[in-house]
Order: C-alpha cells, then structure tokens, then sequence
C-alpha cells in the first residue's frame, strides 16, 4: 500500500506484512500489540470477568500448559492475533467463571452479537 514498508519477524523469520494504519499513532499501536504474548494469560477470576466484557469475540484455552492442546492453541494465537483476541488459564476458577471445564477451547462472543 506504500511507505513506509513494514514487515514483522518472528524468531528471526517473516511473519507477516504490515497492512494497518499509516499514521504514526497507528503504526505504533499496532507494533505495541505485537509485541508481547499473543494470548493473554487470566490469573484470576477478575481476569477472567474483564476478558469477558470486552466488545470483541475471544478465544479461550482453558487447561495445563504442558499439553499438546496449549502448544497449538499458542502457535494458532501467534498466526492470528491480528484477528481475534486470544486469552489462557490453567485456573479451574477461571474456567468456571467463562462457563467452560478445563481442557477446552471455546469461542464467546459478546452478547451483542
């Protein structure tokens, strides 16, 4: 789409092009994004509540960390956090509280949708 051009690495590999907004305030809150995990982690069940209120679908993992699941769910969060918010917990509180049982993924959608 023009200047500038912007490409984002990954472990020291392309990941993909950049095609946001092309002021500065955009650009940076784009790479801020970027930046970081690509799934947030809930501690607790305020965590949990505030990931829930958002006005934008969320995709939960909710189970051990050490699993072949979460290692998927992780790399599917980093390809897609573009998209789609992403957000994990092994708390069996936490898992209670977005009305699932440990040991799934589960896709809310706010309630206005």
């Amino acid at each position: 789409r023009g200047y500038p051009t912007l490409k984002i690495f990954r472990n020291g590999e392309l990941s993909s092009d950049y095609n946001g907004p092309r002021e500065a305030a955009g650009i940076t809150k784009y790479m801020k994004a970027q930046v970081g995990p690509a799934s947030k982690q809930l501690k607790t069940v305020a965590d949990a509540e505030k990931e829930l209120n958002k006005e934008e679908v969320v995709i939960y993992y909710l189970g051990k960390d050490d699993t072949d699941v979460s290692s998927t769910f992780q790399k599917v969060a980093t390809k897609l956090r573009e998209t789609v918010a992403f957000a994990h917990s092994s708390e069996e509180a936490v898992a209670k509280a977005v009305g699932q049982p440990l040991g799934t993924v589960a896709l809310v959608r706010p309630k206005h949708l």
